[in-house]
């Protein structure tokens, strides 16, 4: 019996090359299967994502398994300040333990990318269907090639080429609401000592704003060099939603504007917002961002993460608003969940079925969690100005309920429990 199971020789595919794909192919290629990236887009993969949070525990698993470097550019997130604007200044409601260990895209792309096999990543390659025959699934390519593989492995983020395929009436739900993100360097806020260390949490009539410090450009992490990423959850009808994903040049986009395309009209709509809505600080760090961009929030089960022997992972799988911060959370977990399940298996079948079943389980808590999680925090009729920290504690609980989150202890001091 092979030490390294089912996983020996496994000729996998995997669909999309950029977090998830990455970890995918470092992880799969060292059990032992013979790995295939194919990435559709053919530039260097950057600036396509904030800030990404993650249990300190995950960070120290994928470092013993040398999939982050040790010395990770990571910035430490030990407590949740909520506020709210209190006539022309600022209340804080609520100083919440909490525990997170902030990056950004690039930084942990980076870290991925160079672990990837350059023989084995397959850039300007986009997958346009399968075919499951005896012997193998065949994955077929826009170029008109295709190949066969044991395994496929879709990676390809929440508009997943691999789920439209296999689920194509699992669409993804709109929650009802926007973000407005924006990166911002750290050099052009007045009081960066308000962020040190606290994920910023300012809570409005129009949904709630988050604000954190995460390491520069190029991975930096001390003062001075690190940037601000933020996100403005804004409630916005579906009959809306076309407009507010319409660029400066009139063309409507599907799920979010990339930085640099959103009208000047609707920029200055954000600003004023903001000076209505936030604590003026916050409304500062806004107005100072260059280029911010929207994404439209959604989510989305699926009934299973397989399919004979297709699966989906990270993001391609269950969609979960970005509340719990487990996007790329689960998607390694999935990936370090696959190749053990893998290995320790002699049947694919087998180790395919238990990894869904487990994956399953745990994807349906996640988009619940970060549903309940969503309506709270974008609750538009909470009089937030009225409650006090034993209050904001008690609504907390309300959320949470018995659910257990990486990012919140339950600590409890003074009578009042944080979740």
């Amino acid at each position: 019996m092979s030490e390294r199971g089912v996983a020996q020789g496994l000729r996998t595919c995997i669909i999309g090359g950029s977090i998830a794909g990455c970890a995918a192919a470092i992880e799969l290629d060292r059990a032992g299967c013979d790995v295939t990236v194919f990435e559709r887009s053919t530039g260097s993969l950057k600036d396509r994502g904030a800030g990404i949070g993650f249990p300190f525990a995950l960070v120290e698993a994928l470092q013993e398994r040398d999939i982050f470097d040790t010395k990770m550019a990571i910035l430490p997130i030990r407590r949740r300040d909520f506020y709210t604007r209190s006539g022309g200044g600022r209340r804080v409601l609520w100083e919440q333990n909490f525990d997170i260990a902030a990056t950004n895209w690039d930084a942990l792309y980076r870290t991925l990318r160079k672990r990837v096999r350059d023989d084995i990543y397959h850039q300007g390659c986009e997958v346009t269907g399968f075919q499951e025959r005896e012997g193998g699934t065949v994955v077929e390519l826009a170029s008109g090639q295709d190949a066969v593989f044991d395994l496929v492995v879709c990676a390809d983020g929440y508009m997943s080429t691999g789920r439209s395929i296999l689920y194509p009436d699992q669409g993804l739900r709109y929650a009802g609401y926007i973000m407005w993100r924006g990166l911002i360097d750290e050099q052009l806020i007045n009081d960066v000592t308000v962020l040190e260390g606290i994920n910023i949490f300012a809570v409005t009539p129009l949904g709630h704003l988050i604000a954190y410090l995460v390491p520069g450009r190029n991975g930096e992490t001390e003062v001075g060099q690190r940037r601000l990423n933020w996100g403005w959850y804004v409630n916005t009808p579906e009959v809306d939603l076309a407009k507010s994903l319409t660029d400066r040049n009139g063309t409507i986009h599907a799920t979010s504007l990339p930085a640099g395309s959103v009208s000047d009209e609707r920029i200055s709509e954000l600003h004023e917002q903001a000076l209505r809505f936030l604590p003026e600080f916050i409304a500062e760090m806004i107005i100072r961002t260059g280029r911010p961009f929207i994404q439209a929030i959604f989510d989305g089960n699926i009934p299973s993460y397989r399919r004979g022997n297709i699966c989906l992972l990270g993001d391609a799988s269950a969609v979960v608003r970005p509340h719990v911060a487990a996007g790329a959370t689960k998607a390694l977990y999935s990936v370090m969940s696959l190749t053990e399940i893998l290995k320790a298996n002699q049947s694919l079948d087998t180790a395919l079925t238990f990894w869904d079943d487990e994956q399953r389980l745990e994807g349906d808590r996640l988009v619940a969690l970060a549903q309940r999680m969503g309506e709270a925090l974008q609750d538009g009729t909470r009089d937030w100005g009225r409650m006090n920290e034993r209050d904001m504690s008690r609504w907390w609980e309300t959320v949470i309920k018995d659910q257990r989150w990486y990012a919140t202890a339950a600590i409890c001091r003074d009578g009042i429990a944080d979740s």
